[in-house]
């Protein structure tokens, strides 16, 4: 299958790249989807399952993360299928995905691929049914294999 070439930020910061293939879940999907394109993931889940998309806000103006809550509350992002866990957050807010189609028009998140983001959908999914994590073998060995509890706390909503 052929490699998306998607814009990363790297820990500094700066501009990077990660190469991806469809469907593929190993190191470069996840940096995609943890590193400048967790809206496109949150959009697609949203799209397949209708969950609400959260952002992380962290005292910004701008969520410097996006996901999506599953019925039950747990958290449901790139890290789950790929680690057991989620990322860490301080504050979620509730969004639309008109929110996150904003932030994209107004240049505040890169412009996404669905496409690709779509194709990660159904390997989520299976992860979360099957109670853990994907752990392709490129991750080794030392990656959790258990789904964390659900966030607790709901949300806050707009404020």
């Amino acid at each position: 299958m052929m490699k998306t070439t998607v814009p990363v930020h790297d820990a500094d910061g700066s501009l990077a790249y990660a190469y991806v293939t469809p469907g593929r879940l190993d190191r470069e999907a996840v940096r995609a989807y943890t590193r400048g394109h967790c809206h496109a993931l949150a959009l697609a889940l949203h799209d397949e399952t209708a969950w609400t998309i959260v952002g992380d806000f962290r005292d910004l103006n701008i969520p410097s993360h996006v996901a999506v809550v599953a019925p039950d509350g747990q958290l449901v992002d790139i890290n789950l299928a790929a680690h057991g866990r989620t990322a860490p957050t301080t504050r979620l807010v509730e969004m639309t995905s008109g929110d996150v189609w904003r932030l994209i028009r107004g240049g505040d998140f890169y412009a996404p691929d669905l496409a690709l983001a779509a194709s990660f959908v159904p390997t989520i999914l299976t992860c979360m049914e099957r109670g853990g994590s994907h752990r392709p073998a490129a991750f080794g060995a030392n990656f959790a294999a258990t789904l964390v509890r659900s966030v607790g706390a709901p949300w806050h909503g707009r404020e």
